[in-house]
């Protein structure tokens, strides 16, 4: 804005001088602005993996089935005379006479083999699963860009020319 003023103070000066009023100037220009490099960068971050290890165990029980049998006999002794018989033998005393049966044994009583067993094992099994979950990590990276900013300055020559007679040009 102070240049302006100044440029139009000259102006006026040189309009109101005496003899062709020529009047010059000029002046350098800076001018910049922002441009952008773009730089690519990475967020990291950890999540995780849930792994299940599954083990079977197998679990069996034995069942045992004990069969027992017991064979058991009874013997009933019973006698009875279906006959007799008279004879002699011999003559003399040779010890030998009559003699008689014994029509009573002894009773006998009977036998039992006890319980005869035999037992039969049945195994039976099935897998049971069992579940262990963990975790495991892993880095997750995601890119994104960074806009890095930097000034870009150019220069620019301002030539000012007026005449008295009120034309004037610029270049």
């Amino acid at each position: 804005m102070l240049r302006f003023v100044a440029v139009l103070a000259f102006a006026a000066v040189a309009q109101a001088a005496p003899g062709g009023g020529h009047f010059a100037y000029g002046h350098q220009q800076k001018h910049c602005h922002t441009k952008y490099n773009i730089k690519l960068e990475q967020a990291c971050h950890e999540e995780y993996d849930v792994i299940v290890d599954t083990t079977y165990i197998e679990e069996c029980q034995d069942i045992v089935t004990q069969h027992c049998q017991e064979t058991s006999q009874q013997v009933h002794h019973s006698s009875a005379v279906v006959g007799h018989d008279s004879q002699v033998v011999s003559h003399g005393h040779g010890g030998y006479g009559y003699g008689k049966r014994a029509a009573d044994a002894e009773a006998q009583p009977g036998y039992s083999t006890g319980p005869q067993c035999h037992a039969k094992k049945d195994r039976q099994c099935h897998k049971k699963p069992v579940q262990n979950s963990r975790k495991i990590p892993r880095q997750v990276c995601v890119p994104y860009e960074v806009k890095v900013p930097y000034e870009v300055c150019g220069h620019s020559h301002v030539h000012v020319e007026q005449y008295a007679n009120g034309y004037g040009y610029g270049h």
